[in-house]
Formats: structure tokens, sequence, C-alpha cells
């Protein structure tokens, strides 16, 4: 009987919208990027890499008009700009207010004049990259969807590959797990009174807040991880205004190894140089101090970790495998930062457990939080 096939081979022929509109749009075509916010640099700079005629920033934000981006783009008001420009085209770059913009554009210019797809909901990496890694390795997603233990996670494991190569913000949408319970606090990794809780990336403390807010039994304690020094002062303000109890800080970015490393300061996006295949452009670098897991927790008991370290997630797993083999603890692991980590993070924590249930929840409308859940079989 020969082999079933395979469930992935369907998105192969997908195409990806981002790749089709570069290469259709005519690039004399003016171009109005809408949003001057944190999501406007990294599709300018997309665009500017393709040589597309960008002519301005639009903003609804009138304390913005009449200021320069980056001292070369003026920001207009969208009036200024619907006499200035009549037939340009209009790229959304605010994510979060995406169909709010969408619909009021479309009340003052032709449909067709604004552009329908969210580039920054699938900034990582390129749909290209990704489909060409799914054919290269069908065999091993294969063997990841099978492995996973339940449906829900087979089928968004199935979902989000699709909206990687798509990149459909629609199809994230459809990955979207719909549930207000982001890491699991409130369900698979819910603390007890003697939880010991180490935050992977602990950026300015939304996830240590989030975890406090989720043990009405209290717990024994946190340890913060959070190499950016840019943020630190935040993170300790979030530990202090809310009160939360037995912290412990330590500014190293885990890695397989004790040493210096390059470490990119881009505040929510920021990463360990080596570690990260994002599409993102690089900002001011600085050296960190940086450590296995191992070393640092030694022979101390954790029973819940939670790794989103902008892609460095599979090396610093290589740098616990001790504390994860001796403790077991329940794993979140961020996937979505590097389009290898879908495959090798399960295999990883698989081969350094066998024993663990794996599922895949995705907790946002973009290419963001699709997190692999490890979970010991006896729980």
């Amino acid at each position: 009987m020969g082999k079933q096939r395979s469930v992935f081979c369907k998105l192969i022929d997908i195409d990806n919208c981002i790749d089709l509109f570069f290469k259709s749009q005519d690039k004399k075509q003016p171009i109005i990027m809408f949003g001057a916010g944190f999501a406007l640099q990294s599709t300018l700079l997309t665009f500017e890499r393709h040589g597309l005629n960008i002519v301005c920033i639009c903003d609804n934000d009138q304390t913005k008009i009449g200021m320069r981006y980056n001292n070369q783009y003026d920001i207009l008001d969208v009036d200024e700009v619907l006499i200035k420009y009549p037939d340009a085209l209009f790229v959304i770059t605010a994510t979060a207010y995406f169909y709010e913009i969408q619909n009021f554009l479309k009340t003052k210019v032709d449909p067709d004049q604004v552009c329908n797809i969210d580039f920054e909901s699938n900034h990582y990496f390129s749909g290209r990259d990704f489909r060409k890694y799914l054919k290269e390795n069908i065999d091993r997603f294969d063997n990841v969807y099978d492995a996973l233990a339940d449906e829900i996670s087979q089928t968004t494991f199935l979902n989000v590959s699709q909206a990687h190569i798509s990149g459909e913000r629609s199809d994230f949408e459809k990955s979207y797990c719909n549930i207000d319970d982001w890491y699991l606090f409130k369900s698979k990794m819910a603390p007890n009174s003697d939880s010991v809780y180490l935050d992977c990336g602990a950026y300015d403390g939304d996830t240590v807040l989030l975890f406090h807010n989720s043990a009405p039994e209290g717990y024994q304690s946190i340890i913060a991880f959070e190499p950016d020094i840019t943020i630190q002062n935040s993170l300790r303000r979030t530990i202090q205004t809310n009160n939360i109890h037995n912290v412990e800080i330590i500014s190293k970015g885990l890695y397989n190894f004790n040493g210096k490393l390059r470490f990119t300061l881009d505040g929510f996006y920021s990463n360990i140089e080596d570690s990260n295949t994002s599409m993102r452009p690089n900002h001011q670098q600085i050296e960190v101090e940086a450590a296995t897991l191992d070393s640092i927790i030694k022979d101390r008991f954790v029973d819940i970790i939670k790794f989103d370290i902008e892609g460095a997630e599979y090396k610093a797993l290589l740098g616990a495998q001790r504390t994860i083999q001796r403790n077991k603890p329940r794993l979140a692991v961020c996937l979505y930062h590097s389009f290898t980590d879908f495959i090798e993070i399960p295999e990883l924590i698989h081969e350094i457990v066998p024993e663990y249930e794996l599922f895949i929840r995705h907790h946002s409308k973009s290419c963001t939080d699709t997190i692999l859940y490890a979970i010991p079989s006896n729980l």
C-alpha cells in the first residue's frame, strides 16, 4: 500500500499575494502609506527596496500632520493627499486598525485605490521561503502534524502554514484560536502554589503580569530573562506597579553557550543577531551576555517555562536540555520567528522528552503568536 498523500501538498501551489503584488505593480503609480506608527518602517523599506513610487505618508492623527518621516516623506492629511495625488494607491500600514482604515478610505476613493494586503501581518519571513522549506521537508511537516495531540492543533498547524505561504491576512485570521487565554495560563499552563515560572523574553513584563494574575493560589517564584537594556525599566515598573512578588530579573540572553553575543535593539522585535531570519532591517546593536539556561538554573526546580526570544528559541532549548529532562516542565515556545522553527523545535522537544504531548495554538490575527505547548503526558 502506497504512502498516503500529504495534507500539506495542496499548499505548495498557492500563490503569495505579496509576491504577486510586487511582480505586477506599476512602479510609476504614486503610493501613499497610510499610518505613521511603528509598523510603517518595515513596510516602507520593503517598498523602497522594490523601487516603488512612494510620494508621502498619510495619517488621521492631526498631531503628526505637517511633520516629515525620516526627513524624507511629508505626513499629510487625507483630504490634502486626495487633491495632490488623485490617482494614488493607498497602502495601509496600521495592522491593528487595518479594516477600519480600509473602510474609511473606501468612502474617499475608488476601492481599487485601496490595497487589500496587510504587509505587516506577514513580516518575519517570505511566503516564498516558507514554501520552499515546506516542499523540501514535507515528510517532516507530516510527522509533526501526526505528533500533535489534538485536532485543533493539527488544523491550526495546517492553517498557519497556509497563511505564511499565501500572505493573506484572512488566512491568519482563520488560524486564530479566538480564546482569551494567551499562553494558556488559565488552562494547560495554569500555575499552582508551588510553581516556579521562567519567563524567557520577559520584555516589558506583560507576560510576567499575565502569569501573576493567573495564579489565585499564588506561586513560589518568577525568574524573568530580558537582555534588552532599553526595556528593563519598563519591566521593573510593571513588577512594582502591580505588586508582583518573588521576581528575579536576569539581564542575559539565553542561548546554547555562555559568552557574548550581538543584540539588535528594536523594541518589540529586539533579537540576538544571528538567531532571527526576520526580514526587518537592523537597528542599533549592542553586546550582551548570553548563557545557557542549564548553567543558570543548575539544580533548581522549575515547572513552567515560556520562550519568546525573537528567533533564539531553538538555541535556547539546546542550552536547556538538562533542565527540561530533569524537571519536565510545561513549555510554551514561540514558533513564528523563523520558518525552520515550525519543524525543528517540535522535533527537538520530542528528542529531549519523548513523552511530551504537543499542542499548537495561534493567538493573533496576523503572523505573530503561533505557540507550541509541550505538556507532560501525566498532567
